[in-house]
């Protein structure tokens, strides 16, 4: 049981700590793009 608890422990505080880095980005001089997204299955059906 104590095992259980010191692992779920270093997960929790592995998942809460992060790497943080900031990224400054001039989205504004970018021009914007178009996405298509779409799906291909073996299903007969149309829309």
């Amino acid at each position: 049981m104590n095992n259980r608890f010191y692992i779920s422990t270093a997960v929790l505080l592995l998942f809460f700590t992060a790497c943080e880095k900031e990224i400054d980005i001039d989205y504004r001089s970018v021009e914007p793009l178009y996405v298509v997204e779409g799906r291909v299955t073996k299903k007969g059906r149309r829309f």
